[in-house]
């Protein structure tokens, strides 16, 4: 959801519906632990130890991703004086314009196999490089772009 404010904010939102696809299927995951694995007792000591830890990190994903699903915050708000972007729940960073020395976006691109088949994954992430500083990046597979507008915005930004 794109939104923009009398003091010439832009405001980008995450993606809702990626966001809670993702919960769901966290939730499916735990599901399906729940109900084969942890029920039936067919794994090791050790085994059952390694998929209680995968439950705590299903149940941790799914928790933040349903998070951001329902999150009233924007991701990233571009201002006059700068960008603000928050990059995880409550991190939040803000880059003057004039501290911005480059701009990569990079698309990562990973095949995962399981017992059951194959998928690729692919996640485009923007590097915005600062002179003297680390590199902030934003998740632009999970960033409601509204089309070009986010592009467009960050031209019109960088130019002023």
């Amino acid at each position: 959801m794109l939104e923009e404010v009398n003091q010439g904010e832009v405001k980008y939102y995450a993606n809702r519906f990626l966001n809670g696809l993702i919960a769901v299927a966290f939730a499916g995951v735990l599901y399906i632990v729940f109900s084969k694995e942890l029920l039936e007792e067919i794994a090791t000591p050790a085994g059952q130890a390694f998929i209680y830890i995968l439950v705590g990190c299903a149940i941790l994903v799914g928790l933040v991703s349903l998070y951001k699903a329902v999150d009233p915050n924007p991701v990233v708000v571009m201002a006059p004086e700068g960008i603000h972007i928050r990059t995880f729940l409550f991190i939040k960073h803000f880059i003057p314009w004039s501290e911005i020395s480059n701009l990569n976006e990079k698309v990562y691109k990973n095949r995962v196999h399981s017992g059951v088949g194959a998928t690729r994954v692919r996640t485009t992430m923007l590097q915005i490089q600062r002179q003297g500083k680390r590199p902030i990046s934003i998740n632009l597979t999970l960033l409601n772009k509204r089309g070009d507008a986010f592009y467009q915005d960050l031209d019109r930004y960088l130019a002023s």
